[in-house]
């Protein structure tokens, strides 16, 4: 599926989906617990759904609670409320592989910049309509 990066606006990269809006809050979830769990079978050397840090040391924790209900996400484009004012950014993949994104790359003053040069990165997924496909 298409998809696009983006920070939390603190230490978390959060991956965007863009579905069609056809499905409910359980088919929704219930698909993103099939991801994570394929992911963490097919790459146990770098996926984790522990939440216990010292038993997944360098590895990515695929958090399917973040899709919950009651739960609340950086919205992209959002400041939040921390020293320096971060603000949650769509991000391209090569950025995220280069290993060098930190909160305050981008802020409240330096994303005009950012989206000056390179425009909206997440407007094309969140507008793709996309259906979830079985796994």
């Amino acid at each position: 599926m298409t998809s696009v990066p983006k920070t939390s606006g603190d230490n978390g990269i959060h991956t965007l989906v863009g579905i069609t809006p056809e499905y409910d809050f359980e088919e929704v979830h219930t698909w993103v617990i099939a991801v994570d769990r394929v992911l963490t079978e097919r790459r146990p050397d770098l996926f984790s759904m522990d939440y216990t840090r010292s038993r997944r040391t360098e590895k990515v924790l695929l958090d399917h609670n973040q899709v919950g209900y009651g739960r609340t996400t950086a919205s992209i484009y959002s400041v939040r409320p921390l020293p320096g004012a971060p603000v949650s950014t769509p991000l391209t993949w090569e950025e995220v592989e280069s290993g060098e994104i930190t909160p305050d790359l981008f802020t409240i003053n330096t994303l005009p910049d950012r989206l000056a040069s390179i425009g909206d990165l997440a407007a094309d997924v969140i507008d793709s309509g996309q259906r979830l496909p079985h796994l």
